[in-house]
């Protein structure tokens, strides 16, 4: 598996297409505003996209769903339901020859799941580099910084973390050294 990070410039989120290498089948984490620069990357490198995920309902992450199902008729995922397949903590999404464990994150919002598929994670706004998503107070605080510690830095340590916002980064990394952590 790779994945691909995608910064988008309308509101700095980060979309990622994470492939199989060998079938050419993909998915989609979050689709911002959905700019054309994913379309053509995935037409020029004949991907068979197969699905849509989505970390959380604000805006940012979600803007583009509309030109994106105008582009594409995928089975769209998100812990809402809005959308096609709605995911809760525990199920699991197949793709290629594996499975993508949903993790509920709630905190920085109530509808945040993260996606786990060996060796990647992808978080959404829970945590980034050296930080957590923000809360609307401190008891979504104190539940999004329980479930990043349960859920995601429970991890094993060489787990990419890829956040809805900055670079990428590591479940040891942001273990040892998040000051939210400590």
């Amino acid at each position: 598996m790779k994945v691909i990070h995608f910064p988008l410039e309308v509101n700095y989120v980060n979309s990622f297409l994470c492939y199989d290498e060998d079938a050419r089948d993909a998915f989609l984490v979050d689709c911002g505003a959905f700019e054309a620069q994913i379309e053509d990357f995935v037409q020029k490198n004949d991907f068979n996209l197969k699905m849509l995920l989505l970390t959380h309902s604000h805006y940012d992450h979600i803007d583009g769903v509309k030109d994106f199902k105008r582009w594409i008729n995928v089975p769209i995922y998100a812990s809402t339901k809005k959308y096609d397949h709605r995911i809760s903590e525990g199920d699991t999404i197949a793709f290629a020859d594996s499975e993508i464990s949903v993790l509920a994150t709630p905190g920085h919002t109530p509808d945040g799941v993260s996606f786990y598929l060996k060796p990647f994670v992808f978080v959404g706004d829970a945590i980034f580099a050296g930080a957590v998503g923000g809360t609307a107070g401190r008891k979504q605080f104190q539940e999004e910084a329980q479930h990043v510690w349960n859920k995601i830095l429970a991890l094993p340590d060489d787990t990419i973390i890829y956040p809805g916002h900055g670079a990428p980064s590591m479940v040891g990394v942001e273990r040892l050294y998040n000051p939210f952590f400590d």
